[in-house]
């Protein structure tokens, strides 16, 4: 039997070929008894089998998913709970390409030991008076961190602090937290270096980073003429971008007093004018590429109710002007809506490692609007119960007892007093003879 090894670094195995041969570990990070046989790595038949059923499946897996999102009607037997939700992606956002949709759900069946929060923090998010997810949240999670307190949990979704959206199991997990209606606030800033307004200067003679994508049509997905390198950069933020929005559905549905905070860039074609050079080479050289412009994102803001604000980072406390547009139903935001910074813009510099440099320093947060989301964290936290949208489990509960009640308590329910009281037994009588 022949395993392509290409098959085994999809389901996540890590080949190694040194000096010495050639090393395979398995996704939980145990080797295998790998030997080399005139140059080719050969393992025993009861692992190569196991190996081999684990791909047959894989594969069988991602053409069901492939046909889902063809053809969402169509009936597949035995269909996984990821095939449904491709199905339903593709309902919603029918625009999206067939290899981007299905490669949206996360894992219904979640591996704990590959999510990075460990039992006792899991068990802190399942008994949080409020819950936060904070997705993109930074370099220094350490001020979010020290809102963890009274009752708030902050779950911090970043790639430097080892946790990786891209991860199935991890967005899995948090797919699950969103049904449960357990999220009560989810705040995201996803990369906007493919969609950045600094990639125009490539077009006035400057060295740094191309266009890598279109406004409208199939090439705001990526253009066709992209390096490698550009093609990854842009299909990982394809998938960014779309579980977030996906993640922001599924939350509001199950709890609609679910509050949202999305941040972005403020869409270009709102402030920016392009020189005369940029005109002459670009036709339609209007159409900026923008995250805000899509279709799929204007679709995610009906359904969750939500506002656009936009306004200058500057004028709360950021370093340059930042223009920036925020998807939210926070209204600890709303009055931001045409605040303008009054002083200049910090000044690029013309090195273009410098200008790397501080693209990435000026992608947190101004100082005061992390300061209104803490407000508008605290102000949820302090809502009495009552306030509170039931959860889908809270509701289900709810329905399972008025159908116990209306059924006169049949079937029998250990945790319903009137069905104990009446199977409990009372006291013996002694019986008395009379003489």
């Amino acid at each position: 039997m022949i395993i392509p090894m290409a098959a085994l670094t999809r389901l996540g195995y890590e080949v190694k070929w040194t000096g010495a041969g050639c090393k395979i570990n398995s996704p939980d990070g145990a080797q295998l008894p790998v030997q080399l046989d005139q140059g080719c790595p050969t393992l025993p038949r009861r692992e190569g089998l196991c190996i081999l059923q684990r791909v047959e499946d894989h594969q069988r897996h991602e053409t069901q998913m492939k046909l889902a999102a063809i053809r969402p009607s169509l009936e597949l037997p035995k269909a996984c709970p990821e095939v449904e939700a491709v199905k339903r992606l593709k309902s919603i956002f029918p625009e999206v390409p067939v290899d981007l949709v299905k490669e949206f759900p996360g894992f219904a069946e979640v591996d704990m030991n590959q999510v990075i929060f460990n039992r006792h923090h899991r068990r802190k998010v399942q008994r949080a008076k409020t819950l936060v997810v904070h997705l993109f949240s930074g370099d220094g999670p350490k001020f979010w961190m020290a809102q963890d307190k009274n009752g708030v949990v902050i779950i911090c979704i970043e790639l430097t602090e080892g946790a990786d959206l891209r991860n199935g199991h991890l967005y899995g997990w948090i797919e699950q937290l969103a049904r449960s209606g357990k999220i009560d606030i989810l705040l995201a800033g996803p990369p906007c270096r493919s969609v950045s307004v600094c990639r125009l200067r490539s077009l006035e003679g400057d060295d740094g980073p191309q266009i890598v994508r279109a406004r409208h049509g199939s090439e705001r997905f990526g253009r066709t003429d992209l390096t490698e390198e550009e093609l990854k950069l842009v299909c990982n933020d394809n998938l960014l971008w779309m579980r977030t929005l996906w993640l922001a559905v599924q939350a509001y549905e199950a709890n609609k007093n679910l509050e949202i905070t999305l941040e972005q860039p403020q869409d270009p074609e709102q402030w920016k004018q392009p020189s005369v050079d940029v005109k002459e080479k670009i036709p339609g050289w209007n159409d900026f590429p923008s995250f805000l412009a899509w279709p799929e994102t204007e679709v995610m803001v009906k359904k969750c109710q939500l506002k656009r604000v936009s306004f200058h980072q500057g004028a709360l406390g950021h370093q340059t002007n930042k223009p920036t547009t925020v998807l939210t139903s926070m209204k600890e935001l709303f009055d931001l809506q045409g605040l303008m910074s009054k002083g200049s813009s910090k000044v690029w510099p013309s090195d273009l490692d410098q200008r790397m440099e501080l693209s990435s320093s000026l992608a947190s947060w101004a100082p005061g609007l992390k300061n209104l989301l803490v407000k508008g964290i605290n102000r949820v936290n302090e809502q009495t119960p009552a306030l509170c949208a039931l959860t889908v489990t809270e509701q289900k509960q709810i329905k399972e007892w008025q159908l116990h009640v209306s059924n006169r308590h049949k079937p029998f329910r250990r945790d319903c007093a009137v069905c104990l009281e009446g199977a409990g037994r009372d006291r013996p009588r002694a019986s008395h003879s009379t003489s």
